[in-house]
């Protein structure tokens, strides 16, 4: 951490930390990474977006129990197709209030990923 005050209160010592600051800077993080979401990954973006299992399925379309399915995989991969996950990117950097300008240099950034690090599996038909 760089430029953080440190307090004290006669015992202990500790960081000043504005948790808005860094909670925005994690979600940030997220929302541009190359890497695909763990299930609290999607978590964490879930609450902070203010929805509900049930509001994030219907949103993306999916079960209930598909939501749930990808958060029970914690630090694990969750395996979501790559539409479904630039779908919840994209949704992430626009909550954030990104500029028109950077939301596009990050969106084009987030697409040219294409599959991430490695495809998810999904069903042929």
């Amino acid at each position: 951490m760089k430029n953080v005050t440190i307090l004290s209160d006669g015992t202990d010592t500790y960081p000043k930390i504005d948790l808005n600051k860094l909670r925005v800077k994690v979600l940030s993080r997220l929302a541009r990474s190359n890497k695909a979401l763990t299930g609290s990954q999607l978590r964490y973006i879930r609450q902070f977006m203010g929805y509900t299992v049930r509001d994030l399925a219907n949103v993306l379309c999916v079960s209930h129990a598909t939501v749930v399915k990808w958060e029970k995989k914690n630090h694990d991969k969750t395996m979501m197709t790559y539409g479904t996950e630039i779908l919840i990117k994209t949704s992430l950097l626009i909550e954030l209030d990104t500029s028109p300008e950077k939301f596009l240099k990050d969106y084009s950034k987030i697409v040219s990923f294409g599959i991430f690090e490695e495809p998810s599996k999904q069903l042929e038909l």
